[in-house]
């Protein structure tokens, strides 16, 4: 664990802090370092500006101190910013410690905690810039760090004197370089506010925000590790920019529905918080904030969300116009009514001031901000011992339940299909700052025996919400906007059980039980082997334990010969993949990847490979003269429109974390045809055909504001050549893959067999089907290439995805919906099941030479659904 007072020691020597007193010293202001006030018309700070006036903020103060909590994806520093009053940061490590006592409990009486909570500084968290496209958050926090370290004013000292203010300037500083980079290039041009035609993160744009439980990238572990391990603040306020006119800000409290796993006592603390807010808005003459309104409680994929599940008071806000250009905006053009049917210019409770329109400038946004963050710090500092107090109080109570409800824990067997993504898991579940035990012994639990080595996840510890949350199931209340009308959209998604995603088999347990147990302090981590089992091709029934290679272990040699790897692990698929690139040469036999061994080079490069990722090969004997399909690597082409795509992105870091070299096809490249001279494989991520065809255009406006369209250079798409292009492709003898809405552009244009496939959801109401973002249950024809290494059962995710339909025989399925309608939601929300029980979920259709795999769905949603990853890889060798 770092310790703060060695990262603040680092800092002074990484980021230059001077050692001059704060009163021989000005304090410089943002104007000073950067040359304009952040607001300003047609003016952004980027990161490098960022970070060299923080550097000197916490040079010039000893109220602030600034340090690296880590590296982003592309290198960049993650600023901290710890701001509070002299004292109070001379013992910031004590407060730290006190915080951290209180959010985990364990060994602090309720006297105790009370006395903590008396000595203790509250501690908010306020964070800036995720979505680096919302520029006014980031420089929001240029003027709030120089304001709560400079005013003198009764309020401010007293926010100084109880409360630390953890800032984080930016978590998404590579993003603020590429938005702010892209805005100064095209001011002053007719292509000035248009879209970037790429990512701003380097893999998953706005899913950053959807990363908080899944932890995948650099950005959201630094970020976890900060709120979940160091600091444990007692608040945590997100900063947005979204939403539309006519309201200029969202601010909680929030809508229904509630996640029934957070805390009431949670929930109290957000309406107390956020009518603190509120209040603030009115007496500063502030018009058009709204509240509860569109974004719930539910979700747990936020860092806002996911910090509901670890006792914390979670803010939001989101204010309206996120650009340095000014912009007047028409009432005339306001909608009459928000969507759910209140006025936008009467006063209403939850929209007490309308406001009526004008010109909004960055400044207002930054203005807006700055009143929203103060609001939260006054609150902080107001109510230090009550919140103080509260999350010890919570995580009591969330320890008391789990030793009296069931479940009382979940049992993960290291005996899984996948035992490498089952030590995933239990990983991903650390990560989060859950309890996670190993059994040192065998012991017995609901009448089923379990072996030494078992994980154990108690539910008698105070982040219960968080792991129970992504261990059950999730069951989001039917909620319309009338009786018998439309269902209301949830906020992100409705379902997302992270145990039925990545294919873990988690048993709750109901009764109590007794079993010596330890508490991991690493992350578990599954070692593979190369075993000698008896003579024969190795069969599923007889295939040796995760325990019986261990016990071989002393196997040092791995000679000449032919080895076994079964596909039931991804990793699996990782080993190939290194094997291949070192030149070892793989087959495949239908149970299994045969890897031949000729020297001991190669021996050596299969134990270390193996070993590394956790599965096991198993040497064999083959009869004379077997004839052994070849795998190699396939030359694969992924497609990546200028019209910005999550899905590319989630898409391209599942191929490189799984080691399959792809090359990324634009536009242009799918345009100029004679794809088969280049590849064997292209994969068309989810993404609608009149994207992928017509991409940007010159009239595009996103919504109203001062956006201008994007550069020539990157309009248009792949147009109808690129589609025939594509059809020729595959006509050669190339395999086509398509994830979720892609998957309607050969179904629209490649006629053929193509044209007796359907979608038969696409018609339906969404009073008669509806599955807003859920797990669903796979039927998958193990039988098939396609499903090699597979489940029989596997659950998928679907968000308004599709099921196929078709009654040509030359169409292979591979896997469809559960043929029971009552068998296939997982978790989540679904109405009208009927409707694709039994549908077509995975496709091979035939065209030519080659082949399209057509998905219904994404099978590597947001990085999580391990258990259909392989549904993928399959079609990725020749």
């Amino acid at each position: 664990m770092r310790r703060v007072v060695l990262s603040l020691i680092v800092a002074a020597l990484v980021l230059g802090r001077a050692s001059t007193p704060v009163a021989q010293q000005t304090v410089p202001t943002p104007k000073d370092v950067l040359g304009f006030t952040p607001g300003d018309d047609y003016k952004l700070a980027d990161f490098r500006q960022l970070q060299d006036y923080f550097q000197q903020l916490d040079a010039a103060s000893d109220r602030v101190h600034v340090y690296s909590a880590g590296k982003s994806t592309e290198g960049n520093d993650m600023l901290v910013a710890l701001i509070s009053s002299e004292a109070n940061l001379g013992k910031a490590e004590h407060y730290r410690d006190i915080s951290r006592k209180l959010a985990y409990v364990r060994g602090v009486s309720p006297e105790g905690a009370r006395a903590l909570a008396r000595e203790g500084k509250a501690v908010v968290w306020i964070d800036n810039g995720l979505h680096a496209s919302e520029v006014a958050t980031a420089q929001h926090a240029l003027l709030l760090a120089h304001r709560v370290a400079t005013e003198e004013s009764t309020e401010m000292r007293e926010i100084r004197d109880n409360v630390i203010l953890v800032l984080l300037p930016t978590v998404n500083p590579d993003g603020m370089n590429l938005v702010v980079d892209w805005y100064r290039t095209h001011l002053n041009t007719p292509n000035q506010d248009s879209p970037m035609p790429w990512l701003y993160q380097k893999y998953i744009g706005h899913d950053n925000n959807r990363d908080a439980y899944m932890q995948t990238q650099a950005e959201t572990r630094v970020v976890n590790t900060l709120l979940y391990k160091e600091w444990l603040p007692q608040i945590t306020y997100n900063q947005h920019q979204a939403g539309w006119p006519p309201p200029r800000m969202f601010v909680p409290p929030f809508p229904d529905p509630f996640n029934p796993n957070i805390d009431p006592q949670v929930m109290r603390g957000i309406d107390l918080v956020g009518g603190a807010m509120l209040d603030r808005f009115e007496r500063e003459s502030k018009p058009g904030v709204v509240s509860r309104y569109q974004f719930s409680t539910w979700y747990n994929g936020s860092i806002r969300t996911a910090s509901y599940f670890h006792n914390m008071i979670g803010i939001l806000t989101e204010t309206w116009h996120p650009s340095a250009t000014p912009f007047t905006y028409d009432p005339k053009r306001f909608p009459r009514v928000f969507d759910n049917g209140v006025s936008v210019t009467e006063p209403s409770t939850d929209y007490p001031s309308p406001w009526l329109g004008g010109t909004v400038r960055l400044a207002d946004a930054v203005d807006y901000m700055l009143t929203g963050s103060l609001a939260v710090l006054q609150a902080a500092a107001k109510y230090r011992e009550q919140f103080l107090f509260g999350i010890y109080q919570i995580g009591a109570r969330q320890i008391g339940k789990g030793a009296a409800e069931a479940p009382l824990a979940y049992i993960i067997s290291p005996e899984q299909h996948d035992a490498p993504a089952a030590a995933l898991f239990v990983e991903t579940l650390m990560r989060g700052a859950v309890e996670v035990h190993r059994a040192d012994g065998p012991f017995t639990a609901d009448g089923t025996q379990y072996s030494a080595g078992t994980w154990v996840v108690r539910m008698d510890q105070p982040f219960r919400p968080f792991a129970k949350d992504l261990l059950e199931k999730q069951r989001y209340p039917d909620m319309r906007s009338s009786p018998g009308g439309p269902p209301l959209p949830p906020y992100d998604i409705a379902g997302w059980t992270l145990a039925y995603q990545m294919g873990v088999d988690a048993v709750a347990v109901k009764t109590p039980f007794t079993a010596k147990l330890t508490q991991l302090s690493d992350y578990p981590r599954v070692v593979g082997r190369v075993v000698l089992p008896p003579r024969g091709l190795p069969h599923p029934a007889a295939r040796p334990t995760m325990a019986s290679a261990v016990a071989d272990a002393g196997l040092q040699t791995v000679g000449a010969g032919t080895y076994a790897i079964e596909p039931r692990a991804n990793a699996a698929f990782r080993v190939v993949n290194r094997l291949l690139a070192a030149g070892v040469p793989v087959a495949r036999m239908p149970e299994s990847f045969l890897v031949t061994i000729k020297e001991p080079a190669q021996g050596r490069q299969l134990a270390d490979i193996v070993g590394a990722e956790g599965v096991l090969a198993q040497r064999i004997d083959l009869p004379p003269r077997t004839a052994i399909p070849p795998v190699r690597a396939a030359r694969i082409g992924l497609y990546k429109s200028w019209v910005a795509n999550m899905d590319e992105g989630w898409t391209r870091w599942l191929l490189e974390q799984y080691g399959f070299p792809y090359t990324t096809l634009a536009d242009a490249d799918v345009r100029n045809g004679k794809l088969r001279e280049r590849f064997d494989v292209i994969i068309l991520p989810d993404q609608a055909p009149r994207r992928i065809v017509a991409g940007h255009q010159p009239t595009d406006r996103p919504r109203e504001g001062p956006w201008g369209p994007v550069p020539a250079e990157y309009q248009g798409g792949i147009g109808e050549g690129g589609v025939e292009a594509l059809k020729m492709f595959v006509h050669a003898g190339g395999r086509l893959i398509t994830f979720d809405a892609a998957s309607d552009l050969p179904l629209q244009s490649f006629g053929g067999v193509f044209a007796h496939i359907t979608n038969t959801i696409s018609p339906l109401a969404k009073t008669t089907f509806y599955c807003p973002g859920s797990v669903l249950r796979l039927d998958v024809d193990i039988s098939q290439p396609g499903a090699f290494g597979m489940t029989a059962r596997p659950a998928a995710y679907f968000a308004g995805s599709r099921g196929f339909a078709t009654d040509d025989p030359a169409v292979v399925s591979i896997a469809r919906y559960a043929a029971k309608a009552e068998d296939v939601l997982m978790s989540g929300w679904l109405l009208g099941a009927e409707h694709l029980a039994g549908r077509h979920a995975v496709l091979q259709v035939p065209l030519g030479q080659g082949s399209v795999v057509l998905f219904a769905f994404r099978p590597q949603f947001r990085a999580q659904p391990h258990a259909t990853f392989k549904l993928v890889f399959n079609g990725l060798y020749r």
